[in-house]
Parts: structure tokens; sequence; C-alpha cells
């Protein structure tokens, strides 16, 4: 029977490579651990200061003298999309050869040629006619 420190060297010599691998690896985790954590204890500490430009300012007050959205809408004649709203004469239109009927202020009532619509103040007068709705009213 082989002694405890023959034993012992016959273990270090087959798996020596191994063990300072393993050692070296706890070894950066312990440190890798350390940094991170004294990092951290030193960033929480820190306030973080936002400076404002005076420009930025300025941009601000300009902002706040602006015309509200609906007074730009309407001194632009035009609202988000579909048919200016000094051309409209009601708030659907439809075109004479068409099935269907569309909200003003739709994309695709832009597609209808102005010599072509029909006017509706209401969705109901367009179905007493026939048409149906269009995709998305």
């Amino acid at each position: 029977m082989l002694s405890i420190v023959a034993q012992s060297k016959a273990f270090w010599k087959r798996n020596e490579t191994d063990v300072l691998i393993a050692a070296a690896f706890i070894l950066m985790a312990f440190l890798a651990y350390t940094a991170g954590s004294i990092g951290a204890a030193s960033r929480s500490s820190d306030q973080i200061t936002i400076r404002v430009p005076d420009s930025a300012s300025t941009l601000q007050q300009q902002i706040e003298g602006a015309a509200p959205l609906a007074q730009l809408a309407t001194d632009t004649d035009s609202d988000t999309g579909g048919i200016p709203i000094k051309e409209r004469k009601g708030e659907y239109v439809a075109s004479k050869n068409g099935s269907y009927y569309y909200a003003a202020d739709m994309a695709a009532a832009l597609r209808i040629k102005s010599e072509n619509r029909i006017w509706f103040n209401a969705p109901q007068e367009a179905e007493a006619r026939g048409l149906k709705p269009a995709k998305g009213l």
C-alpha cells in the first residue's frame, strides 16, 4: 500500500495542469468580483449633473410662444391628410363612378378627381345613394 504522501505526489503528477487551470480560474473570478464591487460602490455615490445649454432654453421659450396645433392646421388650410380644408364641401366624399365613400381627411380621398367628387355631410346620405364605407372608415 502506498503512503498518503506517495498518493498525493502521484495525483499531482497526473493532474498538475488541470489543478493549476482551476486555481487560476477561481482567482480571476474572485478578482473580477472584487473589482466590480469596488467600482459599483464608487459609482453609486456619484451624482449626475445635466447642464442645459442656453440655446435649449431659448428653444423652449419659442415653443411656449408658438401657436396651438389647431390654429396651425387652420392657418395652413389642411389637416392631418386627405383633401385640403378649403376644397371640402362636406365631411364625406365619393366618386361619381365609385361604389365607396371616404372621410374627407382620408388619404384615399385625394385619389378622386376633383370634377368627379360627390360630397356628403353624414354617412347616412352616402349610404342612401347605395355607397359602402371604404376600408378603414
